[in-house]
């Protein structure tokens, strides 16, 4: 969505933003961060609260 709002807007910074979330993302999975949907057992709050320092990492 937030990639999205950055095309229709010609926004970089919402384009970079949209980025750090998917990057976060993917380090979470690859570090077995998981949802309990996903095979995990993190509750949600737990699962943003990893993508909040994988953000603060990149």
């Amino acid at each position: 969505m937030l990639r999205y709002l950055a095309d229709s807007e010609g926004r970089e910074d919402m384009r970079e933003a949209a980025e750090k979330i998917k990057k976060a993302y993917n380090m979470a999975l690859s570090d077995g961060e998981k949802t309990r949907d996903l095979g995990g057992n993190l509750k949600t709050e737990d699962f943003a609260k990893v993508l909040i320092q994988n953000i603060l990492k990149i």
